[in-house]
């Protein structure tokens, strides 16, 4: 959600840039760990080698081809604007994935309790 925001700032307002650098570095700092460690809450503890190899093969794969990605966009526009888009709509949909996974697990959770099938008092 902070990388939204500062996508939203960075496009749409005048603010400092010291502030949009504030905003993703704090989400670049936060997002990894909690990301590594719900792969480790996951899975049981036999995969996780190999999960976490996984993990670093994509993530690291994904980061060149990125690099590469926003560098012959900016050779073709001129520009950093079409990569900031971009950054914003891959950000915004991972917001709204999030929210969906949220919701629905707490729908989940609702119709797994027991509690909440009030057939009647006897």
């Amino acid at each position: 959600m902070i990388t939204v925001v500062a996508y939203v700032l960075v496009l749409f307002t005048k603010t400092s840039l010291y502030i949009i650098v504030l905003l993703i570095s704090i989400s670049l700092a936060l997002i990894p760990p909690l990301m590594l460690a719900k792969v480790s809450k996951i899975l049981p503890s036999p995969l996780l080698g190999r999960a976490f190899g996984i993990v670093e093969i994509v993530d690291n794969t994904l980061s060149i081809v990125s690099n590469a990605l926003f560098g012959w966009m900016f050779q073709v526009t001129g520009s950093y604007v079409l990569g900031i888009h971009v950054l914003f709509m891959l950000s915004l949909l991972g917001c709204i994935i999030f929210l969906f996974l949220l919701v629905s697990r707490s729908v989940d959770r609702y119709y797994r309790d027991d509690s909440n099938y009030n057939i009647g008092v006897v």
